[in-house]
């Protein structure tokens, strides 16, 4: 999962492309989910610890659709 995460920063702050840094951060939400049931399984006392993180997935993925919408025309600009 950290792996995972460190390559969708190359997307982020590398490659600037806000839309495919939205779909990326639309799919970590389902695998923190599959973190969660687990956890119950697990420790329950760790799962409820998780409940403000999945709460602030949700935050994420709104704010980062809302970026997108946003600067969707904005023109690209690249590094010399």
């Amino acid at each position: 999962m950290m792996i995972a995460n460190g390559l969708s920063n190359i997307v982020i702050f590398r490659v600037r492309d806000l839309w495919l840094a939205f779909v990326i951060g639309t799919v970590f939400p389902f695998l923190d989910i599959a973190l969660f049931i687990c956890l119950i399984y697990l420790d329950r006392i760790a799962a409820f610890a998780m409940i403000p993180y999945l709460a602030y997935r949700i935050y994420a993925v709104l704010w980062g659709y809302g970026l997108w919408r946003v600067n969707r025309n904005a023109p690209r600009t690249t590094k010399s």
